[in-house]
């Protein structure tokens, strides 16, 4: 079961990004339909923590997720290259 730790909108509020245990989940706010998932690899499993904000033009998004008290992982994915 996956478990959200974090939502961030977009600076245009047409794409809601939920992030996870799932991994990076985008969806358009106009019909609510999942435009993508990413990531999901990557994140399994439990982790203590993240936050996501979208870059100010929203091409790319900051997550910052915690796995534990003492580590954690910071990446910038890329919404047009998808890295």
């Amino acid at each position: 079961m996956s478990r959200t730790e974090s939502i961030a909108f977009s600076n245009d509020g047409s794409i809601l990004a939920i992030f996870g245990s799932g991994g990076l989940l985008e969806v358009d706010t106009g019909d609510w339909e999942i435009l993508s998932v990413y990531l999901a690899d990557q994140y399994e499993s439990h982790f203590g923590g993240a936050d996501i904000v979208f870059s100010p033009d929203d091409s790319q998004i900051a997550i910052a997720a915690n796995y534990n008290i003492t580590g954690g992982q910071a990446q910038i994915w890329d919404r047009i290259s998808h890295y």
